[in-house]
């Protein structure tokens, strides 16, 4: 990373300051790991910083001491699948090049103050990670993952098993965007999780089509399962940035990120961005579509709304009747 933000909140309202020099930045805030790989760019991955209400740093959790580096779907198409060659007029994107590896690329990661563990996406790993962070577990060490979500065994909406096989287009999710979870009332033992899907293993590795998937899926973590409630193929394949949400009126918002115009050359000034509502059915009640390329899009309840991931009004749930009995 070569610039950031540091997020910090005070009385719920976000303070957000612009590190400039990442680099020393780091060094200020005597954080030695990042810096010594500063030398060795040949190879990266993630951390994530913790600070006290002073912005004292507390504690630093180093991907490569937790998350096992050597998966299979690592593989170096992965790794270097894109790498930005920056100028004032465009940004190029280099596929399948010998630069740099990105053994992780983590793009979302978010606190559950429910069970004190932490969900962190990995992109290059082509799945979500959750933490044990402070919840004092004594079978899963501090920092290391409770679970791999690829590792679930994934069903469609029917309950019918899902076996991956992305040369024939079938898989689960990849490179994917934003993973929220929402509560389901009056169940604790499951949740949904919605995520936007860019799909860049089938369409980059296999050549598989290039569409990208909206995904909303029920989570049994106990059962170690993942319920599509769909999985639907959008018109477009956006190879980066997206994001999804849950709406009050128990529809899904996603956007997806950059697409169109990527491939003819080496600017991104002809990409675009969509957007798209839908029910729980995964089908579309709204789109629209611009000249952007956006990281992130909301839907508020109005100008002056606020989005709150919390009280969803969830409906037509497909939960398996196996589900419904304690194991």
């Amino acid at each position: 990373m070569y610039a950031g933000y540091l997020i910090t909140y005070k009385d719920r309202e976000p303070e957000v300051v612009k590190i400039k020099d990442w680099f020393r930045t780091f060094q200020e805030l005597d954080v030695p790991v990042p810096l010594e790989r500063a030398m060795q760019p040949e190879e990266h991955w993630d951390v994530i910083l913790t600070f006290d209400p002073n912005h004292k740093l507390v504690n630093v959790w180093d991907s490569k001491e937790h998350i096992d580096m050597s998966l299979e779907e690592q593989e170096e198409w992965s790794f270097n699948n894109l790498y930005f060659n920056l100028d004032l007029q465009a940004v190029e994107a280099i596929y399948y090049g010998d630069v740099s590896s990105d053994r992780t690329h983590s793009n979302t990661f978010f606190y559950d103050p429910r069970d004190k563990n932490l969900y962190i996406s990995v992109r290059n790993h082509d799945s979500v990670y959750k933490l044990n962070w402070d919840s004092g577990s004594e079978v899963v060490p501090q920092g290391d993952p409770i679970f791999n979500l690829q590792n679930f065994k994934f069903f469609d909406r029917d309950y019918n098993p899902i076996t991956k096989d992305p040369e024939n287009n079938v898989y689960t999710f990849s490179h994917q965007h934003c993973p929220v979870i929402y509560e389901i009332e009056g169940r604790d033992d499951i949740y949904v999780m919605s995520l936007f899907d860019n799909n860049n293993t089938p369409v980059m590795k296999y050549g598989q089509p290039e569409n990208s998937y909206a995904i909303a899926m029920l989570i049994h973590e106990e059962r170690q399962e993942a319920v599509f409630m769909f999985r639907k193929a959008l018109p477009e394949f956006s190879f980066a940035m997206g994001s999804s949400m849950a709406l009050h009126n128990g529809n899904f918002f996603y956007l997806s990120g950059v697409h169109d115009g990527l491939f003819e050359g080496s600017s991104l000034a002809g990409a675009q961005t969509s957007i798209y509502e839908m029910n729980p059915e995964g089908e579309i009640v709204y789109s629209a579509t611009g000249k952007a390329n956006c990281y992130r899009g909301w839907r508020l309840n109005s100008l002056h709304g606020s989005v709150d991931y919390q009280k969803i009004d969830f409906r037509r749930l497909p939960i398996p009747e196996a589900w419904n009995t304690p194991l």
